[in-house]
């Protein structure tokens, strides 16, 4: 094996004296032939090949670091010799250098040069391998990681139209569980004041999955938001599908959705729907009742109606708006294999949203968590097939106190 050559670095104040330390480190050598050595100062910068050895004076010991740096990015081991390694070695080590105090007898700096000197042949064929392995890639990984932040930015920004905080009053309180599939969803929800103590809400599923479904819900939620008639969920339907009928040329964009109006006094619910799963009425000790509303898909048809349906939401019951990728979330019992195909275990979850936590009666903030976990535990629950989102409105007693909900 080729031996390495040894370069000294040393301020040129104490040359002298470091090439003499040199001389009895080289003569303490644990191979029979020791390396050649060259000198110079700490503040040159031209790569050398071989192992570094630097011997720093008292009060030097600042400019260790500036040369470990540059050693650590030419991929030259080094050994730093110094006065007070203990104040450096936090600094030194994590870039690769090896300190000793300046009293460390000349057998025992050597033994460690030596050390490196074996190991860098090895080092330098890794390096040479890495460096084609990353030529071959071809800057994919660059890209991934490209990719990703870009992803992880469209994700930030989808959010913001995601409400963070749901209203609770002394009549109602709403409740939401959002799960995208991937870094960003082709579901989108809201809940917004609309007049004097009522609240308009709205759940929407565009078909299709990733980047091409979330950009659309942009344009679902710019267009909720600019519609006129925002108490009437029949002409907001109504509007939202001419504007997705209106987009430019281009694939087919479709999309079903729920829109509704819940007035606090009077406990009325107005419901109207377009091509979306039934919403589910929950009710104290009965079974879950879809709440006809039956519009057709948004996007297909540029003049077509979306018939409203009207009921009374009773103190303790509640509604549930939710998407289809509930279908796919839970196995089916009957199936033996558990393989995720579609089914109605789902409802008997959802029903659960009314039901007690841990014997005492929980917030419905707490059932949606509750509902949450239980999809956390379920097989293939990091990689879903499909988005997962569920809006919840509760009618509450006059008595509830006032306070705010955060989304689940």
């Amino acid at each position: 094996m080729k031996t390495q050559n040894i370069t000294l670095y040393a301020a040129a104040a104490h040359r002298h004296d470091a090439q003499r330390r040199l001389g009895h480190i080289l003569d303490a050598w644990p191979a029979p032939r020791a390396p050649d050595a060259d000198t110079t100062t700490p503040d040159d910068d031209s790569p050398r090949p071989g192992v570094a050895l630097a011997l720093f004076a008292r009060g030097e010991g600042n400019h260790a670091r500036e040369l470990a740096l540059r050693l650590a990015q030419a991929n030259t081991p080094a050994v730093f010799v110094l006065p007070d390694p203990d104040e450096h070695r936090d600094r030194l080590e994590p870039l690769g250098v090896i300190t000793h105090h300046a009293d460390a007898p000349p057998a025992v700096i050597a033994a460690s040069l030596h050390a490196l000197a074996l190991r860098q042949p090895v080092i330098a064929d890794l390096q040479g391998e890495l460096r084609l392995s990353h030529a071959a890639q071809g800057g994919l990984c660059g890209e991934m990681s490209r990719l990703h932040d870009e992803m992880n930015l469209a994700a930030s920004v989808q959010r913001q139209f995601i409400p963070r905080r749901l209203p609770r009053t002394d009549a109602a309180e709403f409740a939401a569980l959002y799960r995208p599939a991937g870094y960003v969803s082709g579901d989108v929800f809201d809940v917004r004041p609309c007049g004097d103590r009522a609240w308009s809400f709205f759940i929407a599923d565009v078909v299709g999955h990733g980047v091409p479904a979330a950009l659309l819900t942009m344009i679902v939620m710019r267009a909720l938001h600019t519609t006129d008639h925002a108490d009437r969920p029949d002409l907001v339907l109504a509007r939202l599908n001419r504007e997705l009928c209106d987009q430019p040329d281009g694939p087919q964009r479709f999309a079903t959705a729920v829109y509704g109006i819940f007035d606090e006094p009077t406990r009325r619910l107005t419901l109207a729907g377009a091509g979306h799963p039934h919403p589910l009425l929950l009710s104290p000790g009965a079974p879950p009742r879809p709440i006809d509303t039956p519009g057709p898909l948004l996007g297909v048809f540029e003049d077509t109606d979306f018939p409203s349906e009207t009921l009374t939401l009773e103190p303790g019951q509640a509604l549930v708006l939710y998407t289809d990728g509930f279908e796919l979330a839970f196995p089916d019992p009957a199936d033996s294999v558990h393989t995720l195909k579609p089914n109605a275990t789902y409802l008997e979850h959802l029903a659960q949203l009314l039901l007690e936590q841990d014997g005492r009666s929980a917030s419905l903030a707490d059932a949606v968590r509750a509902l949450d976990r239980k999809l956390d535990g379920q097989s293939g629950s990091l990689h879903r097939l499909d988005d997962v989102t569920a809006l919840v409105l509760a009618s509450l007693p006059a008595a509830c106190a006032s306070a705010a909900s955060i989304a689940a």
